[in-house]
């Protein structure tokens, strides 16, 4: 057989190699060399590209991405990725999909993101307000920092050494946050699979109209 007919596909693959090594190796010089929030950024683009690289439905997606955003917001670190992939379960989600962005949270983002969802659900639920929220959440975050991966109780005792009612007050605030950011992100992320879809499809079409010419 000749070469045309052996590998159309894997010339293909070859030449697309070489430029995800060049990129994987941008992005690793970049986080070596940028601030937290460009490293957040180029991390936030990293997770797009692998949901949307997921085979399974547009809807199984986008409703794993839309759970994932309210679980994510949720002061209940270190349990974050097992509550979402219950409920993706539940409703036939996909779980890799509500997994992924629960992951906004961390040691880094902890603090604004959780002292945000504090003032914000202390409007509804109103309390003793604790000047020195944002340090507290720091200090949670460095210390989180210590745990495994597997640790995920101790974790989450340490978000609830915070205080019940600071703990309520930021689930409040980040269901509001997480459910406003999942209706949101929902239809996004179906435009964006149709808008890859398409993409791919021409892009065979281009592949397969070079095979024929060769």
């Amino acid at each position: 057989m000749s070469k045309h007919h052996i590998h159309p596909r894997h010339e293909q693959r070859k030449k697309r190699q070489p430029q995800r090594i060049k990129r994987l190796l941008y992005i690793a010089k970049s986080q070596g060399k940028c601030g937290s929030f460009t490293k957040l950024f180029i991390r936030f683009k990293l997770l797009c590209r692998s949901i949307i690289m997921i085979h399974d439905s547009p809807h199984a997606i986008a409703l794993g991405v839309a759970i994932g955003m309210i679980v994510g917001f949720s002061p209940t670190v270190g349990l974050q990725m097992i509550i979402a992939a219950t409920i993706a379960t539940l409703c036939g989600a996909n779980r890799l999909t509500a997994i992924i962005p629960v992951w906004i949270t961390n040691p880094i983002t902890i603090p604004p993101i959780y002292a945000f969802t504090y003032y914000l659900g202390g409007f509804l639920i109103p309390g003793e307000n604790q000047t020195d929220i944002y340090g507290q959440l720091q200090k949670i975050g460095n210390d989180i920092k210590q745990y495994g991966f597997t640790n995920m109780i101790a974790k989450f005792k340490l978000m609830l050494d915070i205080g019940a009612e600071a703990f309520i007050q930021m689930s409040v605030g980040g269901l509001i946050l997480g459910g406003g950011l999942a209706l949101a992100c929902y239809p996004l992320t179906i435009w964006l699979l149709g808008k890859s879809k398409r993409f791919k499809n021409r892009q065979k079409i281009i592949a397969q109209l070079k095979a024929d010419k060769d």
